[in-house]
């Protein structure tokens, strides 16, 4: 394993500077977040395929992480803040775009294929990067 590492270290570190090298740490986290964000996306078109209801299913979704997060906070596993209005009223308005991101991407995910998602998405970097410019 560890000659692996010092391999993969040697890969991704030519002609790059020592700051921007990619630690085997990172490698793996972004397989793993690759891992989960396509299995999510095939569970959520098999979701949509059972029950053609986007907003109940996002709504279920969230529900369940704010389940998981209170329990995490009741068990005593990890500190949680509490809800404190200062706090939580500068994000309403990121909460709300979020949520009608993840409503419009279950909507295209019912009424097309996952490799037709997959590519806009993918396309997405290349709109905001003409936006930026």
């Amino acid at each position: 394993l560890q000659k692996s590492c010092i391999r993969l270290k040697t890969i991704f570190s030519l002609n790059m500077p020592a700051a921007m090298t990619l630690s085997v740490e990172a490698i793996v986290a972004m397989l793993v977040f690759s891992a989960a964000s396509s299995s999510l996306l095939l569970i959520n078109k098999l979701c949509l395929h059972a029950l053609p209801a986007p907003s109940l299913i996002s709504t279920l979704q969230f529900a369940v992480c704010s389940v998981f997060i209170v329990l995490l906070k009741a068990s005593g596993i990890t500190y949680v803040d509490g809800w404190e209005w200062a706090k939580v009223r500068p994000y309403l308005a990121y909460v709300g775009m979020f949520v009608a991101t993840i409503y419009c991407n279950m909507k295209a995910l019912q009424f097309s294929n996952v490799e037709t998602l997959i590519v806009f998405r993918a396309c997405c970097p290349m709109v905001v990067a003409v936006l930026d410019w």
